[in-house]
């Protein structure tokens, strides 16, 4: 009845006697929609729309309106694009229609894709997790010449090896060399 009703007195119904209609269908569509038809409804100039200079009119889906669900998004385009004239909280609580309607990827949420970037050059190079010691060890440790304090992990009556990973790692914690 809700539905029909928002439908035939779609001219003549004010904006918020719409709204409150919308709601209705809501609660309705919360309960039951398997048996209840959306393609008259995003025909219809039923939807709630405020433009650039803050004037709502009722529009059909057709109208290319987007649908404010971050706060942050919203401040930043409703003063160029038309929004759906529902509060954030609002939106949330209107899923099940906006659902129903397809109109998910209207929300700005799903529309707006946000992209970072740096420009221009940076005073401190990118971290890169992979800097660790253990990753440079073998390198460090093909020149590192080891003093003879007797706790080398070379034996340097034979010809010179380079110690192992680990044993370098723990000689050069041992004795706090800073490379």
């Amino acid at each position: 009845m809700v539905y029909k009703e928002l439908l035939q007195c779609r001219l003549e119904r004010s904006v918020e006697a719409t709204k409150a209609a919308i709601w209705s269908l809501n609660a309705l569509l919360q309960t039951d929609h398997a048996d209840v038809n959306s393609k008259p409804m995003l025909e219809a100039s039923v939807f709630p729309v405020c433009d650039r200079e803050c004037t709502v009119t009722l529009e059909p889906a057709t109208s290319n309106f987007a649908i404010g669900d971050r706060e942050h998004l919203i401040e930043r385009f409703s003063s160029g694009a038309k929004m759906l004239d529902f509060s954030m909280e609002e939106v949330r609580r209107l899923r099940p229609f906006l659902e129903w309607l397809g109109f998910m990827p209207r929300t700005l949420s799903a529309a707006v894709e946000e992209i970072t970037s740096a420009s221009g050059e940076s005073k401190f190079p990118p971290v890169n997790n992979k800097r660790e010691l253990s990753m440079k060890a073998h390198a460090f440790l093909r020149q590192v010449p080891f003093p003879d304090t007797g706790d080398s992990p070379v034996d340097h009556t034979s010809e010179w090896q380079p110690p192992s990973i680990d044993q370098g790692i723990k000689l050069m914690r041992s004795h706090h060399t800073t490379y």
